[in-house]
């Protein structure tokens, strides 16, 4: 069950925020074997100046639109999967959205299974 917060600027929320939560549930689906049906995404907008990125981080340019995606999972995913996934993801959401790929910043927090709780 990963749990996936989202943050883009509020113009993007209005015309594309789904189809990033789209996106990185497709990623998910595809290379982390979630179920379809296991979806728990926070999308969240904010005024463009409160959103701060750095314009050249590894050798890797940026410019707005970005979206910055954390995702807390289960541990257990190789390196291997974690690349595709990020790859994958990237490549939904510059397909889908005006967000290019070097501009969706992902960050994954793993836990042990034990760190969840679901009401009970």
């Amino acid at each position: 069950m990963p749990f996936t917060r989202i943050e883009v600027s509020n113009d993007i929320l209005t015309t594309h925020g789904q189809a990033v939560g789209k996106a990185v549930q497709q990623a998910m689906v595809e290379c982390f074997n979630v179920d379809t049906s296991d979806q728990f995404q926070i999308i969240s907008g904010h005024d463009s100046e409160y959103m701060k990125i750095t314009p050249e981080y590894k050798g890797i340019c940026h410019t707005s639109p970005w979206c910055f995606i954390q995702i807390t999972c289960n541990k257990g995913r190789g390196s291997v999967v974690k690349t595709n996934f990020f790859q994958r993801v990237s490549r939904l959401i510059s397909t889908d959205t005006p967000i290019k790929s070097e501009n969706v910043i992902v960050n994954l927090i793993e836990v042990e299974p034990d760190c969840w709780s679901f009401g009970n």
